[in-house]
């Protein structure tokens, strides 16, 4: 058989790489092009015409010629300059096959197989390419030839998309079709959608079909041309591969890798992270959009753009840079894992403007920045006859509202209680601090407990006004009340039960370490009150301050939106460096223990703003601190070993050249029994503390002094009332641990 009109390479081609019969080319009428000419007559563009080529007639289903394709040697690169790869250069496309320009889309049918088409007894091969089709008609098979994988659709007069009329000739009733696509189909989502839409409409129809997924091949070669060549088989063992189900396909194995440690988590705004500063924002965004892309793949052009607005998350780093797409770099290029289910309060958060002024290298000054804090308390809160005079008042609420900001440096927190009779400004202090401080928020006593604790959970500065009932454990629920005491410290969690996603009950620990404000008019009990900064606030008669509303932004001697900024923009930048200012407090102060624990945040805050210029701060607030216990009998409820302590330093006093007192073992000691210090309670007892003489109390105080560890010596010749001792050294070190001072007669 002469095959004149088919150059050598061609015809090997054909013959040796896709393995079709010369019958099959003959019937074909495969044609080499050398003159672009000969293309004309078959409607392709001049862009189109690249010669040498080979010319694949089209046969379609009804038996009449249909429009040509046509294979260059050299074929053409289409680039999509509506995308750009990451090397700045456009996505290419090769045409490896070209169809004369504005022809539609037809179903290719060997001729041979024409005759088979109306016999729903004779299987039928269906796949990609007409070289494909013509290698399967080669081994003896009925087969049909798609020009593209989803070329089973075309469009109808109304430009509605619709199954090609071409199938129409074929009856589908019981016939056995096999889809043989490429074996890359199970790698190609794109590919793989189209055979199951395509296996779908034939089956509508009434065709049993099966998938022949073919094993790739070493070469990289893909069609059903190539692995018959290539494998030598025959058309039965291709149907063999269609035999039982085909598992879908399934990624690798993911790599399971022990870590030493937990992954860095994200659980609050602002946080401080393996020793860097991160902050959390949501900012608005516009989104503008000129291309779309259908469920066909086609792409859209909207002319004007669409446009959409959406609120999105945002985290920028200590040193400005800024992650989520819109910022420098996207959030997945970000080593941490973000937990932030919540979004505060808009005006509670970084504004753009203050986040884009951060990214920018915009720094405010720590000075500037506390004398504008202390500036706005003072504009609205009167502390005459408080704990100082109004200056140091001021730098120590303004020192408080900056440690808040500070949160993640400290391991421990103190609480401020306003206390004073009605309308004497516990509120307005409440508020201003709330407006000023990290997440604040002024709570109501009756929040629900869910709302208090997702607040505790992202470190919020909780502020709550009329706090009688939460001091009074009778009348605050447990979980509320347990959620305020345990979150002074760092590591504090309260576990609660809830539910996951799948409805299964789950242990949840909440993270309720942050900073707390209450307003009442009763003092606290002994436990909130040894966590807590007493303020003792009078009404003021000041009509500057006790008629300005903290609300009222106009009234405020800054701009408030900027401090705000201001204030986040401090915290991230000096955040780091705060840790090490816990430490010198706990060297430096004077105060010890449980006594300095409400302080240390604020002494802190001063001990830093003092190395940023502000000198005096620390020496005010470190002598503010140390006054401020010679007030708490005042200020607090003494509870039981405190008012034992106090009247033993009391009758220790009284007694300093009683016949009690003398040498023993070469120290000052004195003897005393239970009901001497009995008798010193009535006096010492706060009045809203009541004490009861009865024959219980001796008991008590008895087992109040075993607990402190005090001694009973022997009594002579074993007759006479027991006494306990206590040594000057002993009474020293109480009075230090409980913040008593001692009187002159037991100074050394």
């Amino acid at each position: 058989m002469s095959f004149l009109e088919l150059s050598a390479s061609h015809l090997a081609m054909l013959r040796d790489e896709s393995g079709i019969s010369d019958e099959a080319i003959a019937a074909r009428g495969y044609r080499t092009i050398i003159d672009a000419a000969d293309l004309v007559p078959f409607g392709f563009a001049p862009r189109q015409r690249r010669v040498p080529g080979l010319l694949l007639p089209l046969h379609t289903t009804d038996g009449r010629s249909g429009p040509a394709i046509y294979r260059p040697d050299n074929p053409r690169v289409v680039e999509n300059r509506r995308k750009k790869n990451p090397d700045g250069t456009y996505p290419q496309r090769v045409i490896k096959y070209e169809q004369p320009q504005g022809e539609s889309v037809r179903v290719d049918c060997p001729p041979s197989c024409q005759d088979q088409l109306v016999d729903p007894a004779v299987s039928l091969f269906i796949t990609e390419g007409q070289k494909k089709a013509d290698a399967l008609v080669s081994r003896g098979a009925c087969a049909l030839a798609l020009t593209g994988v989803w070329n089973w659709k075309s469009r109808n007069e109304y430009g509605g998309t619709v199954f090609t009329n071409d199938l129409d000739y074929i009856a589908w009733e019981d016939r056995r079709v096999y889809l043989v696509f490429d074996s890359d189909v199970m790698t190609k989502q794109g590919v793989r959608q189209a055979l199951e839409r395509f296996t779908d409409h034939l089956k509508r129809k009434g065709a049993v079909v099966s998938h022949v997924y073919l094993p790739p091949l070493g070469d990289g070669k893909t069609g059903v041309d190539n692995w018959l060549v290539a494998t030598g088989k025959s058309l039965a063992e291709l149907v063999a591969l269609a035999e039982g189900p085909r598992p879908g396909p399934k990624p690798a194995p993911p790599t399971v890798e022990l870590l030493d440690e937990a992954p860095a988590r994200m659980t609050r705004p602002l946080a401080l992270i393996n020793g860097r500063a991160y902050a959390a924002t949501w900012c608005y965004v516009k989104i503008t959009q000129s291309e779309t892309q259908n469920k066909e793949g086609v792409i859209i052009r909207h002319e004007p753009p669409l446009a959409s607005f959406e609120k999105r998350l945002f985290i920028v780093r200590d040193d400005g840079v800024i992650f989520g797409e819109g910022g420098h770099l996207p959030l997945e290029k970000l080593a941490l894992e973000i937990v932030l289910p919540e979004i505060p309060l808009a005006a509670r958060l970084l504004s753009t403007p203050g986040l884009k002024a951060y990214a920018e290298g915009s720094r405010p000054g720590p000075a500037m920045v506390f004398q504008q804090v202390k500036d706005v308390v003072s504009r609205f809160i009167d502390f005459d006859h408080s704990l100082a005079e109004q200056e140091t008042m001021a730098e120590l609420v303004a020192c408080y509202i900056l440690a808040t900001w500070f949160l993640d440096a400290f391991t421990v927190t103190g609480y401020l209680w306003p206390n004073g009779d009605r309308g004497s400004g516990k509120t307005q202090l409440l508020m201003v601090i709330a407006e000023l401080a990290y997440l604040g928020y002024l709570v109501q006593a009756s929040g629900s407990f869910a709302a208090l604790r997702d607040l505790a959970d992202y470190g919020a500065t909780l502020a709550f006004d009329d706090a009688e009932n939460l001091a009074d454990p009778r009348s605050t629920g447990v979980e509320k009340r347990a959620l305020l005491l345990a979150g002074n410290r760092r590591g504090s969690t309260v576990p609660l039960k809830e539910k996951d996603g799948d409805q299964n009950w789950v242990t949840r620990h909440v993270n309720t370490f942050s900073f707390r404000l209450f307003s009442a008019i009763h003092l606290p009990d002994n436990v909130l009150a040894s966590r807590t900064i007493i303020i003792p606030l009078i009404r003021t008669p000041d009509r500057y301050r006790a008629n300005a509303d903290p609300l009222e932004e106009t009234l405020w001697p800054h701009p408030k939106r900027q401090l705000l900024d201001d204030l986040w923009r401090l915290a991230l930048a000096h955040l780091p460096e705060m840790k090490r200012y816990e430490t010198l407090v706990n060297e430096e102060a004077r105060l010890t223990g449980r006594n300095l624990e409400p302080w240390r945040a604020v002494l802190a805050t001063a001990r830093w703003l003092e190395d940023q210029g502000l000198t005096g701060l620390w020496a005010r607030l470190v002598q503010l601190s140390w006054t401020y216990q010679s007030e708490r009998p005042q200020l607090e409820m003494d509870d039981f070993t405190t008012l034992v302590i106090r009247a033993l330093v009391a009758l220790s006093a009284n007694c300093a050249r009683c016949a009690n007192h003398m040498e023993y073992a070469g120290g000052a000691h004195w003897l005393f029994s239970a009901n001497q210090l009995a008798e010193q309670l009535p006096e010492i007892a706060a009045d809203d503390m009541q004490i009861s003489l009865d024959r219980q109390i001796g008991r008590k105080i008895g087992m109040t002094l075993r607990k402190m560890r005090l001694e009973k010596p022997p009594r002579p010749g074993g007759r006479g009332n027991r006494h306990w001792l206590a040594t000057l050294t002993e009474l020293q070190r109480w009075a230090a641990a409980y913040g008593i001072p001692l009187p002159e007669q037991l100074m050394e």
